[in-house]
């Protein structure tokens, strides 16, 4: 299984042909593809980049994103600019961005359509980090359309779920 006592790496790469693909610890993971990966393969048009945590704490550090082969710059120890917290809060620690709560979120200025998002995240606890894409806005990154790609170590597992009405996992992959 993956060691919660050391930090993890998590990367989302959304392709130019409109595939996802989810790497745990520099692997990438073959999922099982649920029923709304076609839906999304169908919509996706690009949107606003975030992390979130689910009913834990956690570290965010790394963050890097690349935007269509460049990549973005500026900010601290991350090149994800223009963070808003929502929901919670969000420290500045030695060890990264730190959370502690429930449906807390952190979400950028950079929009985005063909990408990579990596962050490397300590969970504290037995809940759930991760990375958040295609959001139509960034104040409100539960609306409609919106995609997560998490670890969730209650679950066992790391998966890409989306927001809103029809909202639903869009695959997962059990962690070993």
């Amino acid at each position: 299984g993956v060691d919660t006592t050391k930090p993890v790496t998590f990367k989302v790469v959304v392709t130019p042909e409109k595939e996802v693909e989810l790497y745990v610890n520099n692997n990438k993971i073959e999922y099982t593809k649920g029923s709304k990966y076609e839906q999304f393969q169908n919509a996706y048009a690009g949107g606003y980049l975030g992390l979130v945590t689910f009913d834990t704490a956690a570290d965010f550090s790394n963050v890097v994103v690349v935007n269509n082969g460049t990549e973005v710059t500026d900010g601290f120890r991350t090149n994800l600019t223009g963070l808003t917290f929502l929901n919670g809060t969000w420290n500045r620690t030695d060890d990264g961005l730190y959370s502690n709560g429930n449906d807390v979120f952190a979400m950028s200025d950079v929009n985005v359509k063909n990408f990579t998002l990596e962050a490397t995240v300590t969970i504290e606890g037995n809940a759930a980090a991760g990375l958040v894409f295609r959001a139509a806005s960034n104040s409100d990154p539960k609306g409609e359309g919106t995609y997560v790609a998490n670890v969730d170590l209650n679950r066992g597992d790391a998966r890409i779920f989306t927001f809103g009405q029809g909202g639903g996992d869009v695959g997962s992959y059990a962690l070993p």
